[in-house]
C-alpha cells in the first residue's frame, strides 16, 4: 500500500528549527531533499528554508547581535558628530556661508567639515539604522510597536530612537526633527538640526537595547496619559452622575 507524502509538515518542522537555531536532524534533511517523491519539493524547501532563515536573522539583530553591530559603528559616527556639535556651538543650523564668514576661522574650519561629516552620518542612519528600524527588506526589529505619534511620523520615531542619549522632548518634536531637510541652506542636514533640537551632547548612536529603552520611555509616558485622561472623564461621569440623583 503506497503511503500518504505529507511534505508541508516536514518542512515545517525544519523551518521551526531553522529558525530556533537548532540542529537540523539528517531524517528532516533527507526528506526535505528527496526530489524524487515530489518533484516540487526543491523549490518549496528553498522558499521555506530562506524565509526561515530571514526570520532568524531578524531575531538575532533584535538581540545582542544586533547591539554589536551599532557598537561597532560607534567610533566612525561619534567622530563625525563631534564635527557637527562644533559647528552647532558656532552658528545656527540654516546660517549661510556668508554668515559663517564673518564669525572667523574656527568657524569657517568647521563650515568645511560639515559635508564630511553629514556624509558619514548619513551612511550609517539610512544604510544601517532605518535598515534596522523600518526598512520592510531588513529585520525591523521594532516590529509590531504600537503607534506613539500619528501614522505620519510613526517611522521616523523609531528610527529617532537610535539617537536619543536621555529622552524628554516631546516624541513629535523628536520626529520633526528628524524630517528630511529643505532644499537650501542646512549644511550638516538633519544633524545640525537634531544637535539644536535635543542639545548639545544628547544625542548619540544608540544600540537596538538602547533604542528600545527610548520606546519603553515614551510608550509608558503614553499609556499614563492616557490612563489619566481616562481617570479624569471617569470622575467627571461620576461627579454628573451624583449632582443629578441629588
Amino acid at each position: 500500500m503506497m503511503s500518504i507524502w505529507t511534505p508541508r509538515n516536514r518542512i515545517e518542522v525544519m523551518a521551526k528549527a531553522i529558525e530556533s537555531g537548532e540542529e537540523l536532524t539528517p531524517y528532516l534533511l533527507d526528506t526535505a531533499a528527496d526530489g524524487t517523491v515530489a518533484p516540487d519539493i526543491g523549490a518549496e524547501v528553498s522558499k521555506v528554508a530562506t524565509n526561515a532563515l530571514n526570520t532568524r536573522f531578524a531575531k538575532l539583530l533584535a538581540g545582542t547581535p544586533g547591539d554589536a553591530l551599532i557598537e561597532s559603528l560607534r567610533p566612525r559616527f561619534d567622530d563625525a558628530l563631534a564635527r557637527v556639535e562644533a559647528a552647532a556651538e558656532l552658528f545656527a543650523p540654516d546660517a549661510t556661508a556668508a554668515d559663517v564668514l564673518e564669525l572667523g576661522t574656527a568657524a569657517a574650519d568647521a563650515w568645511r567639515d560639515l559635508p564630511q561629516a553629514r556624509q558619514v552620518l548619513d551612511g550609517i542612519f539610512d544604510g544601517v539604522v532605518s535598515w534596522l528600524a523600518v526598512d520592510l527588506k531588513g529585520p525591523e526589529v521594532f516590529a509590531g510597536r504600537p503607534h506613539l505619534t500619528d501614522n505620519a511620523h510613526h517611522i521616523d520615531v523609531l528610527r529617532v530612537a537610535f539617537l536619543v542619549k536621555t529622552p524628554g522632548r516631546a516624541i513629535d518634536e523628536l520626529a520633526h526633527a528628524l524630517a528630511p531637510t529643505g532644499a537650501g541652506t542646512a549644511r550638516a542636514g538633519r544633524w545640525h538640526r537634531l544637535i539644536a533640537t535635543l542639545g548639545l551632547d544628547n544625542v548619540r548612536l544608540n544600540t537596538v537595547s538602547e533604542a528600545r529603552a527610548v520606546l519603553d520611555y515614551y510608550q509608558q509616558q503614553k499609556d499614563e496619559a492616557t490612563q489619566a485622561w481616562r481617570d479624569r472623564n471617569r470622575q467627571i461621569t461620576e461627579d454628573y452622575r451624583t449632582s443629578v440623583s441629588r
